[in-house]
């Protein structure tokens, strides 16, 4: 443990002969989503409810896969998908979000009612 504390001490120091240097540590908030025997549209169904939007997998890809997804999010709003977890999505997994207008079933509720005391 005097090691790992000794080598955390130098890394802080300014290097000798570079004049001063300021290194500020910054603790990221990385974001992971780990799946295990999934498949695309189970992926895809998560990924709507995380940005509010339906998501549908068009790939055609069968199969159930393994995979991790990393990302540092940035300004997450609902209804949207953030640029940062677009850019994982397409650089790890090889996948890419294109937005379409498509028809999608609802739900209307016009008239609610108390039960009665039966």
């Amino acid at each position: 443990m005097a090691d790992f504390r000794r080598r955390r001490a130098e890394t802080s120091r300014p290097e000798r002969g570079r004049g001063l240097q300021f290194r500020q540590r910054w603790k990221i908030a990385v974001q992971a989503w780990v799946f295990t025997n999934k498949d695309l549209p189970e992926f895809a169904e998560r990924l709507s409810r995380r940005i509010g939007r339906p998501v549908v997998d068009k790939t055609g890809i069968k199969g159930r896969y393994w995979f991790q997804l990393e990302w540092v999010p940035d300004h997450d709003q609902p209804g949207t998908a953030s640029p940062a977890l677009l850019n994982a999505i397409q650089e790890q997994l090889g996948l890419k979000l294109e937005e379409h207008i498509a028809p999608t079933e609802v739900l209307v509720i016009d008239h609610v009612e108390k039960p009665s005391d039966n």
